[in-house]
């Protein structure tokens, strides 16, 4: 984790962020479009948190954890990225040959098609806008619609919170085809998920342990330690917690490199005004002769 990039929420990040998967999203498609050893494949773009533009905080009632770390002018900043993210991926000189967007309110789905019907006669390109949850489309496409020996895809998991489950993840590393950009929610979710003292919830750790993947996090985060002696000369058990945004990058980003073939370990962080760290902007290529210039284009768009 040591060539994490810092930048402050609001503008100079969400602006970074959006830069960053437009940049990444031309080089991916020049590359498919004019290497003769490429272009034969076809191509997806995935967003499997596309909303209308706007999305709503609302999707899911245990979201409220999350969102009181934002001010309102910070709430306004987050909605404005996810405006530009899908007509970003619409706007490219060589487009997809595949979209596919998902949303999980039903309302906002409708409006989403309103915002890409018009580039359906403009790009000419299959653009498809599926309503449901994004685990369960994301798995559904995989097992349906893509295939991994003629198909090649950009996937962009962009959750307000811990909507991505590890199970999700391993099955587009599995592809050997996918290229990921996930938002990992290392502080805004898991820490503060963590309990210093180890109560946590039996809901949250479940949570936790689906976007993991593992139960390992309990024995990496937390360990028993002795305190004083009693009144009545026993020693005291009590649960320490090592947890920090830093440790749960650098665990993730482990766990990552076991599902996918190459992973950068260049990652954006995201903080609040506070200087609340939220989330991590990640990367991880899934196929080994992809992966080269996928890391080569990833790690100059980050830079040093």
């Amino acid at each position: 984790m040591n060539n994490i990039k810092q930048h402050e929420f609001g503008g100079s990040w969400t602006e970074k962020k959006l830069q960053t998967l437009q940049s990444y999203l031309k080089a991916y498609r020049i590359i498919f479009t004019k290497n003769p050893q490429a272009r034969h494949f076809t191509t997806w773009y995935v967003d499997a948190f596309a909303g209308t533009g706007t999305r709503s905080n609302s999707d899911n009632p245990d979201n409220q954890l999350f969102f009181d770390v934002f001010s309102d002018d910070e709430m306004k900043s987050v909605k404005e990225v996810f405006e530009g993210s899908v007509k970003k991926s619409l706007d490219l000189e060589f487009p997809f040959d595949n979209y596919l967007f998902i949303e999980s309110k039903k309302k906002h789905a409708q409006e989403l098609e309103k915002v890409v019907e018009p580039y359906r006669a403009k790009i000419k390109k299959n653009i498809h806008v599926v309503q449901g949850e994004a685990n369960e489309k994301i798995q559904n496409w995989l097992k349906n619609d893509f295939n991994q020996k003629t198909d090649r895809a950009v996937v962009f998991l962009d959750p307000y919170g811990m909507q991505v489950e590890w199970e999700t993840i391993e099955m587009l590393g599995k592809t050997k085809a996918v290229d990921l950009w996930l938002l990992f929610p290392a502080g805004i979710g898991i820490l503060r998920m963590m309990k210093k003292d180890g109560n946590i919830p039996e809901k949250w750790q479940e949570t936790i342990t689906k976007v993991l993947g593992t139960t390992e996090w309990k024995d990496k985060f937390y360990t028993q330690s002795f305190s004083q002696i009693d009144l009545f000369g026993q020693h005291q058990e009590e649960t320490v917690c090592n947890a920090n945004v830093e440790k749960i990058g650098a665990f993730f980003l482990e766990r990552l490199k076991k599902a996918f073939h190459s992973v950068s370990d260049k990652t954006l962080v995201l903080k609040n005004t506070n200087n609340f760290p939220l989330y991590l902007f990640v990367f991880a290529a899934a196929n080994e002769r992809g992966s080269k210039p996928a890391m080569r284009i990833t790690n100059s768009i980050l830079g040093d």
